[in-house]
Protein backbone atom coordinates (compact mmCIF):
# COMPACT_ATOMS: atom_id res chain seq x y z
CA UNK A 1 0.00 0.00 0.00
CA UNK A 2 1.41 3.22 -1.08
CA UNK A 3 2.71 5.88 1.78
CA UNK A 4 -0.58 8.75 1.86
CA UNK A 5 1.91 11.61 3.18
CA UNK A 6 4.50 11.06 -0.22
CA UNK A 7 2.83 12.89 -3.02
CA UNK A 8 5.73 12.88 -6.01
CA UNK A 9 4.50 9.47 -8.29
CA UNK A 10 6.89 7.11 -7.61
CA UNK A 11 5.71 4.80 -10.77
CA UNK A 12 8.88 4.04 -13.22
CA UNK A 13 8.35 5.89 -16.60
CA UNK A 14 11.91 5.30 -17.57
CA UNK A 15 13.21 1.67 -18.20
CA UNK A 16 14.25 -0.94 -20.21
CA UNK A 17 11.55 -0.87 -22.37
CA UNK A 18 13.09 2.09 -23.78
CA UNK A 19 15.80 0.18 -25.42
CA UNK A 20 13.70 -2.09 -27.59
CA UNK A 21 11.86 0.39 -29.68
CA UNK A 22 12.73 3.47 -31.68
CA UNK A 23 10.97 6.36 -32.20
CA UNK A 24 11.33 9.28 -34.89
CA UNK A 25 8.30 11.84 -33.50
CA UNK A 26 7.23 15.58 -34.82
CA UNK A 27 4.34 17.66 -34.11
CA UNK A 28 2.98 20.90 -35.31
CA UNK A 29 -0.13 22.97 -33.79
CA UNK A 30 -1.48 26.23 -34.14
CA UNK A 31 -3.99 25.74 -31.54
CA UNK A 32 -3.64 23.12 -28.95
CA UNK A 33 -5.53 22.29 -25.57
CA UNK A 34 -3.56 21.05 -22.94
CA UNK A 35 -6.16 19.96 -20.54
CA UNK A 36 -8.07 23.53 -19.79
CA UNK A 37 -5.13 25.50 -20.73
CA UNK A 38 -4.82 26.47 -24.63
CA UNK A 39 -1.28 26.44 -26.34
CA UNK A 40 -0.06 27.71 -29.47
CA UNK A 41 2.10 27.67 -32.03
CA UNK A 42 3.40 23.93 -29.97
CA UNK A 43 6.51 22.33 -31.86
CA UNK A 44 7.65 19.09 -30.45
CA UNK A 45 10.61 17.01 -31.96
CA UNK A 46 10.89 13.70 -29.98
CA UNK A 47 13.69 10.85 -31.16
CA UNK A 48 13.56 7.90 -28.76
CA UNK A 49 16.92 5.79 -29.88
CA UNK A 50 19.06 2.79 -28.26
CA UNK A 51 17.28 3.85 -24.75
CA UNK A 52 17.69 7.56 -25.36
CA UNK A 53 14.67 10.53 -25.62
CA UNK A 54 15.19 12.89 -26.80
CA UNK A 55 12.99 16.12 -26.58
CA UNK A 56 14.75 19.00 -28.60
CA UNK A 57 12.73 21.24 -29.09
CA UNK A 58 9.97 21.53 -27.10
CA UNK A 59 8.23 25.42 -27.12
CA UNK A 60 4.70 26.50 -26.84
CA UNK A 61 2.55 29.83 -26.49
CA UNK A 62 0.99 30.94 -23.34
CA UNK A 63 -1.00 33.63 -23.66
CA UNK A 64 1.40 36.42 -25.19
CA UNK A 65 3.82 34.52 -23.81
CA UNK A 66 6.16 31.39 -24.65
CA UNK A 67 8.05 28.31 -22.94
CA UNK A 68 10.46 26.81 -24.88
CA UNK A 69 12.71 23.68 -23.04
CA UNK A 70 15.17 20.90 -23.78
CA UNK A 71 14.67 17.39 -22.40
CA UNK A 72 17.33 14.64 -22.67
CA UNK A 73 16.97 11.61 -20.75
CA UNK A 74 18.88 8.21 -21.30
CA UNK A 75 17.71 5.22 -19.87
CA UNK A 76 21.27 3.35 -20.90
CA UNK A 77 22.83 4.63 -17.50
CA UNK A 78 22.17 2.96 -14.36
CA UNK A 79 20.25 4.52 -12.88
CA UNK A 80 18.66 6.38 -15.76
CA UNK A 81 19.79 10.18 -16.39
CA UNK A 82 19.15 13.18 -18.53
CA UNK A 83 19.42 17.47 -18.81
CA UNK A 84 16.70 19.61 -18.73
CA UNK A 85 16.77 23.68 -19.82
CA UNK A 86 14.10 25.76 -19.99
CA UNK A 87 13.14 29.53 -20.84
CA UNK A 88 10.22 30.64 -19.96
CA UNK A 89 9.24 34.08 -21.29
CA UNK A 90 5.99 36.94 -20.55
CA UNK A 91 4.15 34.14 -19.15
CA UNK A 92 1.58 35.62 -17.57
CA UNK A 93 0.36 32.62 -15.22
CA UNK A 94 -2.14 34.59 -13.75
CA UNK A 95 -4.31 34.15 -17.10
CA UNK A 96 -2.87 30.46 -17.77
CA UNK A 97 -4.26 29.49 -13.89
CA UNK A 98 -8.10 30.63 -14.51
CA UNK A 99 -8.47 27.47 -16.74
CA UNK A 100 -8.36 25.89 -13.32
CA UNK A 101 -10.12 28.37 -11.20
CA UNK A 102 -6.71 28.68 -9.51
CA UNK A 103 -5.83 32.63 -10.62
CA UNK A 104 -6.22 34.83 -7.81
CA UNK A 105 -4.03 38.11 -9.25
CA UNK A 106 -1.65 36.54 -7.03
CA UNK A 107 0.65 35.95 -9.82
CA UNK A 108 1.97 38.09 -12.76
CA UNK A 109 3.67 37.63 -15.77
CA UNK A 110 6.95 35.44 -15.22
CA UNK A 111 10.31 34.89 -17.28
CA UNK A 112 13.17 32.53 -16.19
CA UNK A 113 15.85 30.41 -17.80
CA UNK A 114 17.53 27.11 -16.04
CA UNK A 115 19.31 23.81 -16.23
CA UNK A 116 18.95 20.76 -14.28
CA UNK A 117 20.49 17.61 -14.28
CA UNK A 118 18.15 14.15 -12.86
CA UNK A 119 18.71 10.83 -12.41
CA UNK A 120 16.14 8.04 -11.90
CA UNK A 121 13.01 5.80 -12.87
CA UNK A 122 10.19 7.98 -11.91
CA UNK A 123 8.81 11.38 -10.99
CA UNK A 124 9.83 10.92 -7.67
CA UNK A 125 13.54 9.72 -8.19
CA UNK A 126 13.84 12.21 -10.85
CA UNK A 127 13.05 15.14 -8.68
CA UNK A 128 14.98 13.49 -5.42
CA UNK A 129 17.91 13.58 -7.27
CA UNK A 130 17.95 16.94 -8.97
CA UNK A 131 21.15 19.39 -9.32
CA UNK A 132 21.56 22.65 -11.12
CA UNK A 133 19.44 25.72 -11.08
CA UNK A 134 16.59 29.06 -12.00
CA UNK A 135 16.42 31.95 -11.87
CA UNK A 136 12.87 33.50 -12.08
CA UNK A 137 11.34 36.62 -12.22
CA UNK A 138 8.08 38.40 -12.01
CA UNK A 139 6.17 41.61 -12.54
CA UNK A 140 2.93 42.14 -11.36
CA UNK A 141 0.76 39.85 -8.61
CA UNK A 142 -0.96 40.52 -5.58
CA UNK A 143 0.60 39.66 -2.21
CA UNK A 144 -2.23 39.12 0.22
CA UNK A 145 -2.52 41.30 3.24
CA UNK A 146 -2.63 38.31 5.95
CA UNK A 147 0.88 37.20 4.40
CA UNK A 148 2.17 40.83 4.85
CA UNK A 149 0.95 41.02 8.39
CA UNK A 150 2.63 37.81 9.33
CA UNK A 151 5.83 38.50 8.04
CA UNK A 152 6.08 41.76 9.65
CA UNK A 153 4.02 41.31 12.90
CA UNK A 154 3.44 39.32 15.89
CA UNK A 155 0.33 36.62 15.73
CA UNK A 156 -2.31 38.76 17.53
CA UNK A 157 -1.98 41.74 15.41
CA UNK A 158 -2.01 39.54 12.24
CA UNK A 159 -5.71 37.77 13.25
CA UNK A 160 -6.87 41.12 13.55
CA UNK A 161 -5.66 42.07 10.50
CA UNK A 162 -7.33 39.30 8.56
CA UNK A 163 -10.58 40.43 10.38
CA UNK A 164 -10.41 43.61 9.05
CA UNK A 165 -10.12 41.90 5.87
CA UNK A 166 -7.49 44.45 4.14
CA UNK A 167 -6.63 44.66 0.62
CA UNK A 168 -4.06 42.52 -0.97
CA UNK A 169 -0.91 44.42 -1.85
CA UNK A 170 0.46 45.00 -5.15
CA UNK A 171 4.35 43.04 -5.86
CA UNK A 172 6.31 45.17 -8.17
CA UNK A 173 8.93 42.98 -8.94
CA UNK A 174 9.79 39.56 -7.56
CA UNK A 175 12.69 37.26 -8.01
CA UNK A 176 14.07 33.91 -6.93
CA UNK A 177 17.87 32.21 -7.16
CA UNK A 178 17.25 28.55 -7.11
CA UNK A 179 19.83 26.27 -6.33
CA UNK A 180 19.57 22.32 -5.97
CA UNK A 181 21.97 19.83 -5.24
CA UNK A 182 21.14 16.13 -4.39
CA UNK A 183 17.25 16.99 -4.73
CA UNK A 184 17.63 19.50 -2.25
CA UNK A 185 16.24 23.27 -3.71
CA UNK A 186 18.00 25.97 -1.64
CA UNK A 187 16.09 29.53 -2.22
CA UNK A 188 19.86 31.33 -2.36
CA UNK A 189 18.30 34.69 -3.64
CA UNK A 190 14.32 35.31 -3.38
CA UNK A 191 12.30 38.74 -2.78
CA UNK A 192 9.61 40.38 -3.62
CA UNK A 193 9.54 44.24 -3.37
CA UNK A 194 6.21 45.63 -2.94
CA UNK A 195 5.54 49.44 -3.03
CA UNK A 196 6.62 49.70 0.47
CA UNK A 197 8.30 46.94 1.98
CA UNK A 198 10.90 44.55 0.60
CA UNK A 199 10.33 40.89 1.26
CA UNK A 200 13.50 38.57 1.85
CA UNK A 201 12.61 34.62 1.45
CA UNK A 202 14.80 31.91 2.76
CA UNK A 203 15.13 28.30 3.67
CA UNK A 204 15.14 24.89 1.36
CA UNK A 205 12.59 22.38 -0.25
CA UNK A 206 13.80 18.75 0.44
CA UNK A 207 12.26 16.52 -2.58
CA UNK A 208 13.79 13.70 -1.26
CA UNK A 209 11.74 13.87 1.84
CA UNK A 210 9.04 16.20 0.33
CA UNK A 211 9.40 18.33 3.76
CA UNK A 212 10.07 22.57 3.51
CA UNK A 213 11.76 25.09 5.98
CA UNK A 214 11.19 28.42 4.28
CA UNK A 215 11.50 31.64 6.30
CA UNK A 216 9.59 35.24 5.48
CA UNK A 217 10.95 38.25 6.73
CA UNK A 218 9.52 42.16 6.30
CA UNK A 219 11.97 45.37 5.31
CA UNK A 220 10.54 48.03 5.47
CA UNK A 221 11.90 50.42 2.41
CA UNK A 222 11.51 53.42 5.01
CA UNK A 223 15.29 52.74 7.20
CA UNK A 224 13.53 54.37 10.28
CA UNK A 225 11.03 51.25 10.50
CA UNK A 226 13.99 48.49 9.44
CA UNK A 227 13.35 47.13 13.42
CA UNK A 228 13.60 43.02 14.31
CA UNK A 229 10.33 41.54 13.39
CA UNK A 230 9.32 38.47 13.47
CA UNK A 231 9.72 36.17 10.45
CA UNK A 232 6.39 33.87 9.05
CA UNK A 233 7.84 30.41 8.96
CA UNK A 234 6.38 27.28 6.23
CA UNK A 235 7.25 24.00 7.28
CA UNK A 236 5.90 20.44 7.06
CA UNK A 237 5.43 18.31 4.47
CA UNK A 238 4.05 18.70 1.07
CA UNK A 239 0.58 17.58 2.26
CA UNK A 240 0.79 19.12 5.08
CA UNK A 241 2.09 22.40 4.97
CA UNK A 242 2.11 24.18 8.59
CA UNK A 243 2.59 27.61 9.02
CA UNK A 244 3.04 30.07 12.03
CA UNK A 245 5.42 32.88 13.05
CA UNK A 246 9.04 32.18 14.24
CA UNK A 247 8.91 33.26 18.43
CA UNK A 248 12.56 34.54 18.63
CA UNK A 249 13.76 37.89 17.16
CA UNK A 250 16.06 37.74 13.65
CA UNK A 251 18.29 40.41 12.97
CA UNK A 252 17.62 41.22 9.23
CA UNK A 253 19.11 44.31 8.65
CA UNK A 254 22.20 42.54 6.66
CA UNK A 255 20.31 40.40 5.30
CA UNK A 256 18.73 42.61 3.17
CA UNK A 257 21.75 44.10 2.14
CA UNK A 258 23.36 41.01 1.33
CA UNK A 259 20.40 40.24 -1.40
CA UNK A 260 19.93 43.37 -2.36
CA UNK A 261 23.37 43.60 -3.25
CA UNK A 262 23.44 40.31 -5.41
CA UNK A 263 20.59 40.99 -7.50
CA UNK A 264 20.95 44.04 -9.92
CA UNK A 265 23.07 42.24 -12.86
CA UNK A 266 20.82 38.82 -12.58
CA UNK A 267 17.54 41.20 -12.58
CA UNK A 268 19.04 43.44 -15.51
CA UNK A 269 19.35 39.86 -17.71
CA UNK A 270 16.35 38.82 -17.01
CA UNK A 271 14.21 42.00 -17.46
CA UNK A 272 13.72 40.99 -21.85
CA UNK A 273 12.05 37.91 -20.88
CA UNK A 274 9.08 39.96 -18.89
CA UNK A 275 9.45 42.93 -20.78
CA UNK A 276 7.72 41.74 -24.47
CA UNK A 277 8.92 45.23 -25.51
CA UNK A 278 6.86 47.25 -23.81
CA UNK A 279 8.98 48.28 -21.08
CA UNK A 280 6.22 47.69 -18.18
CA UNK A 281 8.62 44.59 -16.55
CA UNK A 282 11.29 46.84 -16.78
CA UNK A 283 9.37 50.02 -15.06
CA UNK A 284 8.20 47.67 -11.97
CA UNK A 285 11.34 46.70 -11.57
CA UNK A 286 13.52 49.55 -11.08
CA UNK A 287 13.02 50.03 -7.66
CA UNK A 288 14.41 47.35 -6.72
CA UNK A 289 17.53 47.42 -9.17
CA UNK A 290 18.09 50.93 -7.41
CA UNK A 291 17.67 49.22 -3.84
CA UNK A 292 20.03 46.94 -5.17
CA UNK A 293 22.72 49.36 -6.65
CA UNK A 294 22.38 51.13 -3.47
CA UNK A 295 23.28 48.34 -1.42
CA UNK A 296 26.33 47.98 -3.44
CA UNK A 297 27.38 51.14 -3.05
CA UNK A 298 27.13 51.21 0.70
CA UNK A 299 29.08 47.98 0.77
CA UNK A 300 32.08 49.24 -1.15
CA UNK A 301 32.05 52.42 1.08
CA UNK A 302 31.95 50.44 4.57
Amino acid sequence: MPDKRFLLPDDPIIGDAWKEISADVSFRGQSVRAGDIPLSNVVIDFLLEDGRGLFKPVGFGVGKGSVDLILDLDAGTQPPSGTLQVEVQNVNLNDALQQWNLADESIGIVGGRGKLWVEGTSIAELLASVDGGMVLLMTGGRLEALLVELAGLDASQAFLSWIRGRDAIPIDCAYADLQARNGIIELDTFLVDTIDTTFTIGGQVDMNTERLDISLIAHPNDPSLLVGRSPLHLGGTFNKIDSGVHSQRLAIRSGTSVALGAIAGPIAALLPLVDAGTGIGRDYCQGLIKRSREAIDKADIE
